[in-house]
């Protein structure tokens, strides 16, 4: 198990979200180690970095991988002031060393997903310890979220919402013991490999679908394929959603990226 002290001091992390910048900077406020004077100093900085970072992030490139243990190390780094100012008591417990690289977006769908955890629990005065546990099984990577709050939750109480929906986008899947008076747990599975599509699924395409599918690939906007079909824009935008949906993604380059794949699969 890591020692959560190990996790750098103060640190404001490249994808630190402005919510945990916010609690981070609380925390400073609230500490009971530090002097008036001395918190506002360090609030102050943090902040001040924070915005910095924030304001010159650069997203990492989506089809690159990052290796497991620095995928963690990151999420450490992004909970640091949290765990230094002991707002919450943090077990971290980090995935073998030798564990399967990670997708980029599955390392910031998982780093995201706990920063919720995070939130959620912060926000629950029941809970003052969570253990945050990564592992690899070779084709997922898995993870243990555990608080040792009132318990007696559901997977459909609101504050899951957004949980849920971020885990679904990766194809991923969830579930959660609650008890009342010992806690929760939540364990998460992230696939790392991309899903294959059905293609003998996708022949069932009206001719209109094929043909805005073809547009899109060919990198038009639906302002253009409208013009070139003759629809409306809005007709457009709904088909192309549903394409998104039967293809399983979420963003045009993805969905020509499955058309091409699928045209260069069918038969002669």
């Amino acid at each position: 198990m890591t020692s959560v002290s190990s996790a750098q001091d103060g640190a404001v992390p490249n994808s630190e979200t402005p919510m945990i910048l916010l609690q981070s900077v609380l925390a400073v406020l609230r500490s009971r180690t530090l002097s008036d004077q001395a918190a506002r100093v360090e609030a102050e900085r943090i902040a001040s970095d924070g915005i910095l970072v924030l304001g010159n992030e650069r997203p990492k490139p989506r089809g690159g991988i990052e290796p497991v243990d620095s995928a963690f190390r990151e999420l450490e780094d992004e909970l640091a002031t949290l765990v230094r100012h002991e707002v919450l008591t943090f077990d971290l417990v980090p995935p073998p060393e030798d564990g399967r690289a990670l997708p980029v977006s599955v390392a910031e769908a998982a780093r995201e997903v706990v920063r919720l955890l995070v939130l959620i629990s912060l926000e629950d005065h029941d809970v003052s310890r969570v253990r945050i546990k990564w592992d690899c099984d070779g084709t997922n990577l898995l993870v243990e979220f555990r608080d040792d709050g009132a318990g007696g939750r559901e997977r459909s109480d609101d504050i899951y919402r957004q949980v849920s929906e971020r885990i679904q986008r990766t194809g991923g899947h969830w579930d959660m013991e609650s008890t009342a008076g010992w806690g929760s747990v939540l364990s998460i599975v992230f696939p790392l490999d991309e899903p294959r599509t059905s293609f003998a699924r996708l022949d069932g395409l009206t001719n209109v679908q094929r043909d805005v599918l073809t547009l899109v690939t060919r990198g038009m906007t639906n302002a253009e394929i409208a013009v070139q079909l003759h629809l409306s824009a809005n007709t457009i935008k709904y088909h192309v959603g549903n394409l998104m949906r039967k293809f399983g993604v979420t963003r045009r380059t993805e969905l020509a990226v499955h058309s091409i794949a699928r045209n260069q699969q069918m038969p002669l």
